[in-house]
């Protein structure tokens, strides 16, 4: 799994790595699947994204993202959703 940085540059991080962005915790947005405890449900993250929302524009909106963050939304979908289905989500 890879995270874009600047024009053409990548970083590589192991898809465990990227679900460990993800937390769920009782006291922060009612369990839901959030990023880092930030209060950035997963879903809402993952439905900006699907919609055309760039990473860039999320985080000039949201600067305490980060570009990792939008690769362990991802990877959290195929892990959740299995690969056939993140990917016809992913791909749509």
């Amino acid at each position: 799994m890879a995270s874009k940085v600047g024009k053409n540059y990548y970083i590589f991080m192991p898809i465990r790595t990227l679900l460990d962005r993800i937390t769920v915790n009782p006291n922060v947005c009612h369990g839901e699947p959030c990023i880092r405890d930030l209060r950035y449900p997963v879903k809402f993250i993952f439905a900006l994204l699907q919609n055309g929302t760039s990473e860039e524009q999320l985080i000039a909106d949201f600067p305490d993202l980060e570009l990792e963050d939008f690769q362990a939304v991802r990877a959290y979908a195929l892990d959740f959703h299995g690969k056939s289905k993140a990917l016809e989500i992913l791909l749509a």
